[in-house]
């Protein structure tokens, strides 16, 4: 009977031995691979610095801490750069293609082109979500951010969000992907006019992406995922603005003149002050305004309860026109002028 305890608190103390070392074997190399990316940089041109690197968690989890992170690169002709004070990512030994991140209590990602800041985007933490393939492509990734603010350098206004959550998914080799957006309330200011505060509730998006996303916003990159097969179907759209109840589902690529394009059904309640906000922030006319709550109107009928009309047409964007109902809205301008 000795004999067989022995035998396996020794079994035991073997493969507390073994967990160990394989433990220390991953940490080490997820040290080594910190530093070579700091040192050579990524296969995109991404370039990483940072104070130093720390791994605890032993034995249950592998916790990697890194201070001072910076991150910089580039997207077509935006310059990109992210920091934050501090990245606390955690995996379990065993289970190494997942890894949650919490971010620091200050991050900033920053876009320019040349010396000039086109956009800045700060939050006060959050938390991500990483899911890696075998060949290190991530497959789900998942970011939930708090307390963001985002402003440009050449204009006054600006967005406070309260809430932002991103959910991706990869579909195929192909780089297609689905993806979920959810944001809570929007603060819409402007630093020129502090009267100025406008809410916008929430937005939610569902959406499958067809072919990769283009590595640049430029011509050539657009062109071959639109003639890849590059579509975006978006099977759920909500915007909750005031008055304003916005549903949308459909299907919608680029043109020949890298305009949008594509058809979606539309339920609108609040129709009439949609118009009115495109018409206030300069997008249509007062004529147009006036004619199109009028053709609206006939196509609209009572809710349920009777307390409202709601709008309900098929919604198509063609030959540079936003139209809903066959009534031409707003003009729809290419995604990028050069």
């Amino acid at each position: 009977m000795g004999k067989r305890i022995l035998f396996t608190f020794g079994i035991l103390i073997a493969l507390f031995l073994v967990y160990s070392a394989y433990w220390f074997y991953i940490s080490q190399s997820v040290n080594l691979e910190i530093v070579k990316f700091k040192e050579q940089g990524s296969k995109n041109g991404t370039q990483l610095t940072s104070g130093d690197f720390s791994i605890a968690g032993f034995p249950y989890r592998l916790t990697v801490t890194g201070r001072d992170i910076e991150l910089r690169g580039q997207r077509g002709r935006l310059d990109w750069k992210w920091s934050t004070p501090m990245v606390t990512a955690t995996a379990h030994p065993w289970q190494l293609s997942h890894w949650v991140a919490l971010l620091g209590s200050s991050s900033e990602v920053e876009f320019s082109s040349g010396n000039q800041s086109v956009l800045r985007i700060r939050s006060a933490g959050g938390r991500m979500s990483l899911k890696i393939t075998a060949n290190g492509q991530p497959a789900r990734v998942s970011f939930d951010l708090k307390k963001i603010n985002a402003r440009a350098d050449q204009f006054l206004q600006f967005l406070e969000i309260a809430k932002v959550e991103v959910h991706l998914r990869q579909l195929d080799d192909y780089g297609s992907m689905e993806a979920a957006i959810l944001i809570e309330d929007i603060l819409l200011g402007d630093d020129g006019n502090p009267d100025y505060r406008d809410m916008v509730d929430g937005v939610v998006a569902e959406l499958r992406i067809q072919e990769a996303l283009p590595m640049g916003w430029g011509k050539p990159s657009l062109a071959v995922w639109r003639d890849s097969g590059g579509i975006v179907d978006l099977q759920n759209f909500r915007l909750l603005w005031g008055p304003i109840d916005l549903h949308l589902d459909g299907t919608f690529s680029l043109d020949e003149a890298f305009r949008p394009i594509g058809a979606a059904n539309a339920k609108i309640s609040g129709y009439r002050a949609l118009l009115e906000l495109l018409f206030s922030t300069g997008m249509i006319s007062e004529g147009v305004k006036i004619a199109s709550g009028l053709g609206l109107d006939l196509l609209a009928t009572p809710s349920q309860d009777n307390s409202e009309y709601v709008l309900k047409a098929p919604l198509t964007v063609q030959d540079g026109y936003l139209s809903i109902g066959q009534i031409p809205i707003i003009t729809v301008a290419p995604v990028i002028f050069n």
